[in-house]
């Protein structure tokens, strides 16, 4: 997907890394996708052992213009996966889009 490394665990549910996360989201911004949300979990051996608080939900404010939101959208993301407070190697991310 865009060149970048994730992990599929069936149809609907891809991880990615920190940094993949992050060039994810930037690829998507670049699409006009707005991200609605992102999700963090544990993975171990391909399976999802826990998922985490706290997660990420983005809403289009009423007075936000398409465009707005998704910019608001895609950096919120970005900054929730920078500062996410608990950090290993088996921490991914899966990003909600509409």
């Amino acid at each position: 997907m865009y060149g970048i490394e994730y992990v599929a665990l069936d149809l609907e549910e891809i991880y990615f890394a920190q940094n993949n996360a992050i060039r994810m989201i930037e690829k998507l911004r670049f699409e006009c996708c707005p991200i609605i949300g992102v999700d963090v979990c544990l993975l171990k051996d391909g399976y999802v052992e826990e998922f985490l608080m706290p997660n990420l939900s983005t809403d289009r404010a009423n007075n936000e213009s398409c465009r707005e939101y998704l910019l608001r959208s895609c950096d919120e993301a970005i900054e929730f996966i920078r500062n996410y407070p608990y950090k290993c190697e088996d921490l991914f991310y899966d990003i909600c889009i509409i």
